[in-house]
């Protein structure tokens, strides 16, 4: 799936996700098909919130993948 920095077209998509990047660069999103979002879905249900907060880090990298759902009925992340 190639990532893009332009706001992926929501047409098929139930899903927009975007790394998070520490790299001066535009982050890059992409869109998830349906069928992706059904898979992954449940694996984000599944996590649980973390007791600690990350280390600092001062170099390149990323702090966060960010996966924003929709079409979905309310209460379908809870």
């Amino acid at each position: 799936m190639a990532a893009s920095v332009d706001k992926p077209a929501a047409d098929d998509s139930s899903a927009v996700v975007t790394l998070d990047m520490y790299s001066g660069r535009p982050n890059p999103t992409w869109a998830l098909s349906r069928k992706d979002t059904d898979e992954i879905l449940p694996r984000v249900q599944a996590l649980t919130v973390a007791k600690a907060g990350a280390p600092k880090f001062d170099g390149l990298g990323y702090r966060a993948v960010r996966a924003e759902f929709q079409d979905w009925a309310e209460g379908a992340l809870q």
